[in-house]
């Protein structure tokens, strides 16, 4: 079950925003721990952040992906 606001997106650099916080944080946070245990998302793995023609993951880049679901991807 995917559920585009309560979900993860990582970046090969260990940046990984959740959009149900809309925040960008790391695999140690307590939440996504959490979240990848809990049903139903038990055994789900989180999307890949999105990368630019060059192959560059910026924050930018996975804006453009969750703005038309109304969420902003925030530092901290």
């Amino acid at each position: 079950m995917y559920d585009i606001l309560d979900w993860y997106w990582l970046a090969d650099d260990g940046r990984l925003y959740s959009s149900k916080r809309q925040i960008i944080t790391n695999v140690d946070d307590a939440g996504y721990i959490s979240w990848q245990t809990d049903f139903p998302y038990q055994g789900h793995w989180r999307q890949t952040w999105p990368r630019e023609d060059d192959g560059d993951q910026t924050t930018a880049t996975l804006q453009q992906v969750v703005e038309v679901y109304g969420l902003v991807v925030s530092e901290s």
